[in-house]
């Protein structure tokens, strides 16, 4: 009996261009905490390398670069807060009223250095 046809079909096979998918990994957060009487704080996290706790999937510190928050209030105003770069660990310099109300807010991360990509990719979500 003959290899060929196997072999060829393997050969085939491993010529063939594959098909992969990119998911979506939560690599960090945004929380609104009272600071303390009158005052509340934004904090944001970035959950890569050192500070992973153990359970978030990205192993490498990872940098989000020109980190921006803006916070939507309740009337609609909406505020700026210019983060710069934020390593594994958490800002905490964004403080608010408490006695306003945030419906939205959003920070989206670029990454300085993007980590090492499984073979079905990565997307980083804050």
């Amino acid at each position: 009996m003959s290899r060929t046809p196997w072999l060829l079909g393997v050969v085939v096979l491993t010529l063939l261009p594959a098909t992969s998918m990119a998911s979506s990994v939560t690599v960090g957060d945004i929380e609104l905490n009272n600071l303390f009487a009158g005052v509340n704080v934004f904090t944001v996290n970035n959950f890569t390398g050192s500070n992973n706790l153990g359970f978030f999937p990205v192993a490498d510190d990872v940098v989000f670069t020109d980190l921006v928050l803006t916070a939507t209030e309740s009337d609609s105003t909406v505020l700026t807060f210019n983060l710069a770069d934020l390593g594994p660990g958490s800002d905490t310099t964004s403080t608010v009223s408490d006695a306003l109300l945030f419906p939205r807010s959003f920070c989206p991360p670029r990454l300085a250095q993007p980590p090492l990509l499984s073979p079905t990719g990565i997307q980083a979500l804050l």
